[in-house]
């Protein structure tokens, strides 16, 4: 079975089963005005990112699920800055500053006139475990 990552909302998550990782796509392929499907999409090239943080809490504990969603603003530059967790079911607060901390590195191919804010809803699953991530 591939690995799953699962998006939208919860009443209506469906499983996005990817093997290799995604490829992040040129910087062409994105508006330079940011909207919330394409926000959407770069987000799900870096959920390695978000993964790797989640696996550290599971290393003492047997993997689980969960449901981080993740407020961020994208800068004029394509930085991104205010990264904060704003609703999440993980318990380890560990694994959660790590996705502060690695979304707040993304450089994003986004250039807004003003910085603009959007949330990001994550959905780990015990499959995300078995699949191989390379580190960033």
């Amino acid at each position: 079975m591939l690995p799953a990552l699962l998006i939208g909302s919860s009443s209506c998550a469906r499983p996005l089963r990817f093997y290799p990782p995604l490829p992040v796509p040129d910087a062409t392929q994105f508006p330079a005005e940011p909207d919330k499907n394409s926000v959407s999409l770069f987000a799900l090239t870096k959920a390695d990112d978000l993964v790797l943080c989640h696996r550290a809490f599971v290393r003492t504990k047997t993997p689980s699920s969960g449901r981080t969603v993740i407020q961020f603003s994208i800068r004029p530059d394509g930085g991104v800055e205010g990264a904060r967790v704003v609703e999440t079911t993980l318990e380890d607060p560990k694994s959660i500053d790590c996705m502060v901390e690695a979304v707040s590195r993304w450089k994003t191919p986004f250039r807004p006139a003003a910085s603009r804010t959007f949330r990001y809803p994550y959905t780990a699953v015990a499959e995300d475990y078995a699949r191989p991530v390379a580190p960033r």
